[in-house]
């Protein structure tokens, strides 16, 4: 997980951990990240970083490209656990009333159910979940209510974060959407619309429009962080 840590690290997320980040611009990416913390979270049965995921979700959710990160959680098998736990995310943004995120929820289709394992084999009890958390357990995702801290001091503010990390920068400037992502990909050296757009998966034609706006803005906005 250490080259995880230090993507989470990059993109805000607190941890407990010494590792030195310096990865570029070009290979970490806000949605991606997420999608691997996900994994993680299964992988690792790990209901800590599900709650430090929600903590960042409720300060930075805001700056997600939600058309994008739907196309990452989509892209996993149906009976990848991880999609609930994606799922949730979602369900989480619609509670915190961004838009178009109630709408997107129907969109994700998940096989059977998730819940995180006890240490032992009784604590995995179905009995037990009518205690979680409400809005999940529709979804098919089960943890206890008591589980989900929120805490935004588990995560950078935006201030901090904009002035880090290069993608979120450009999203507080830009908004969540290509606009943002292809000027990062711009600023940091990809050469041309072609490349940056395979790069995020957008079409050809929005990279080389936007491409050609690129000095425009850079000189209009001389990069200034409104937060």
């Amino acid at each position: 997980m250490m080259s995880l840590n230090a993507d989470l690290i990059a993109i805000g997320f607190r941890l407990a951990t010494i590792e030195k980040v310096g990865r570029a611009s070009t290979d970490l990416d806000l949605e991606r990240t997420l999608v691997n913390c996900a994994i993680e979270i299964v992988e690792q049965n790990d209901a800590r970083l599900f709650a430090v995921a929600l903590s960042w979700l409720n300060v930075h959710a805001r700056y997600l490209h939600l058309d994008k990160f739907l196309k990452y959680i989509q892209s996993l098998p149906l009976d990848n656990s991880s999609k609930f736990v994606l799922k949730a995310f979602v369900v989480y943004g619609a509670e915190l009333n961004l838009p178009n995120w109630k709408k997107a929820i129907s969109k994700l289709r998940c096989d059977g159910h998730f819940a995180f394992r006890g240490r032992r084999a009784e604590d995995f009890d179905t009995s037990k979940f009518n205690e979680s958390y409400e809005s999940f357990r529709e979804v098919g995702f089960f943890i206890n209510k008591n589980s989900v801290r929120i805490r935004p001091s588990d995560c950078l503010p935006p201030s901090l974060l904009a002035k880090k990390n290069k993608q979120y920068k450009n999203r507080v400037l830009f908004g969540a959407n290509w606009r943002a992502d292809l000027f990062t990909l711009y600023d940091s050296g990809v050469p041309t619309a072609y490349a940056a757009a395979k790069i995020l998966g957008c079409s050809k034609e929005t990279a080389r429009k936007i491409f050609n706006d690129w000095d425009t803005y850079r000189q209009a906005f001389g990069y200034r962080i409104p937060v």
